[in-house]
């Protein structure tokens, strides 16, 4: 009997482990600032569009395409042709 116990418990904490959802946030993290500055290319995100909601702090944009805005617009097919957008980029400075 204590060994259904054992190998029910393990299941259960096996199928919480493997259904668990993890929130990837991307921070952009600066140690130093150098002459030359640093250059932000990575952990922005894009969406078209305009609404007041997506400008607030813990406003959920897991959804939203990652995006390197430093690169020319022919190479980001989700800006292209956009008239209105947010940028939005997580710092820890």
């Amino acid at each position: 009997m204590k060994f259904i116990y054992i190998t029910v418990t393990l299941l259960f904490l096996l199928i919480g482990k493997g259904f668990s959802q993890t929130k990837k946030v991307t921070v952009f993290s600066i140690d130093t600032l150098t002459a030359q500055g640093v250059l932000l290319d990575n952990g922005w995100k894009f969406r078209a569009g305009d609404n007041s909601q997506w400008g607030k702090q813990d406003y959920n944009d897991s959804d939203w395409e990652d995006i390197n805005p430093t690169l020319d617009l022919y190479y980001i097919p989700k800006m292209r042709g956009v008239t209105i957008g947010w940028l939005r980029i997580r710092l820890n400075i």
